[in-house]
């Protein structure tokens, strides 16, 4: 007779076991202490009588044990060995509690201990601070047996901005997950052709600029150094502090510079986006400019032309001026100091894309959608705009002191 919960419940232990079948070879087994176990009874392939327990009762109910029961008949039917099946069942639980523990970040250090063994120091640094900063934050707790492409994509959505940065972080997180396909930490590599799906770089039109802090530091010694004309350097010392554009420093003028709110407004009539630009000035640019006011010509250009103050200092002098230095054009540019501020105040100070960009005067919205306005992110530019001339500094005295150090008898 078929077992009920009712007979379950009541039945007592013995002092000895026995058992109370159910029908279709499964049975509960009551031990001499009262406890319950549920078994089946079944052959296999000829083979002589095979048990498998389905657990105990209560935990397991008469209803489970004969739902494990059925399909325990459907296997068999099949010629798959229940306790095959069971065994399996088993080492896939495993394989998916170890796959949920191997996340992203996890398969990264794996990736990066032995792939990056043989590279040097600097550049195993630069990789692993830019997973860091950029990667590990989105996707790093992620498992790689369920990180989808749609979770690379909102990863590398924050850098849109910089699209070369964003495209060495697309290939070095490509480079992670074609290691864990390889590892079979996950079935498919889920960076597979997503570069279709992130923002066309615009063509490459390459711009020199030094971009290492020592470098750095010995061009700011150089061009405090400079022999020739006072406003070339003057200019060439604001131009690294401010990063606007050559036009734009070159064609200054007096009433736009407000000394006392430390603020340079440049009218949109010289803006390459046609609309007003608000620049932070730092204690150091102040400097300069108060420096420089002292000797104004006639007429309200900071940077008169020395051959007629009517015009301002010419592109192609600043030009030369750098190459004097002993900067030639594939070393350094007019325009690289701007690309060298974008990349280090990013990279180095680790401020945001939006104050860089809007200090840039690129036409870039707000994270809203917020119209441009040129006291965009005003708060964080004015201490960027600081920290940037300070950092300058503190690499320029380094490269000093570095000088000094080897000219040492």
């Amino acid at each position: 007779m078929p077992l009920t919960d009712y007979a379950i419940k009541h039945l007592k232990a013995t002092g000895m076991q026995y058992r109370k079948a159910d029908g279709g070879g499964l049975y509960l087994i009551v031990t001499a202490q009262g406890r319950k176990y549920w078994r089946m009874d079944y052959r296999f392939q000829r083979t002589k009588r095979l048990t498998i327990s389905f657990g105990e009762y209560p935990a397991v109910s008469l209803t489970m044990a004969r739902k494990h029961r059925e399909k325990a008949k459907e296997l068999l039917a099949q010629g798959i060995n229940p306790m095959d099946a069971r065994r399996e069942e088993a080492a896939q639980a495993l394989r998916q509690s170890q796959a949920e523990k191997q996340t992203f970040q996890r398969t990264a250090l794996e990736w990066f201990e032995k792939q990056m063994a043989d590279k040097s120091e600097g550049y195993r640094r630069d990789v692993w601070q830019r997973l860091e900063k950029h990667i590990f934050p989105q996707i790093g707790d992620v498992s790689m047996a369920s990180l989808e492409p749609r979770d690379i994509l909102a990863a590398l959505e924050p850098l849109s901005h910089y699209r070369d940065l964003q495209g060495r972080m697309y290939q070095l997180t490509g480079q992670i997950c074609r290691y864990a396909l390889l590892m079979k930490y996950t079935a498919q590599d889920p960076s597979y052709k997503l570069s279709e799906y992130l923002p066309k770089a615009p063509p490459v039109v390459h711009r020199s600029a030094i971009i290492d802090p020592a470098e750095v530091g010995r061009l700011m010694l150089a061009i405090e150094s400079y022999p020739g004309d006072v406003s070339m350097r003057y200019a060439l010392r604001l131009m690294s502090y401010l990063f606007v554009r050559s036009g734009e420093l070159r064609g200054a003028r007096w009433p736009e510079i407000d000394l006392k709110a430390a603020t340079w407004t440049i009218p949109a009539a010289r803006m390459k986006m046609k609309r007003d630009h608000l620049v932070p000035l730092s204690r150091q640019s102040l400097k300069l400019f108060g420096e420089m006011e002292p000797f104004r010509r006639r007429g309200d250009l900071v940077f008169p032309s020395q051959r007629d103050a009517a015009k301002p200092l010419t592109s192609e002098g600043l030009r030369n001026a750098l190459i004097r230095m002993g900067y030639d054009r594939k070393t350094m540019c007019i325009h690289g100091f701007r690309a060298m501020a974008r990349t280090m105040l990013h990279e180095r100070l680790h401020f945001s894309p939006d104050a860089i960009e809007a200090q840039l005067a690129h036409s870039v919205p707000d994270r809203l959608g917020s119209a441009y306005n040129r006291a965009q992110h005003l708060e964080e530019r004015t201490r960027m705009m600081q920290e940037w001339a300070d950092y300058l500094d503190s690499l320029r005295e380094q490269a000093r002191q570095q000088l000094e150090k080897e000219n040492e008898p």
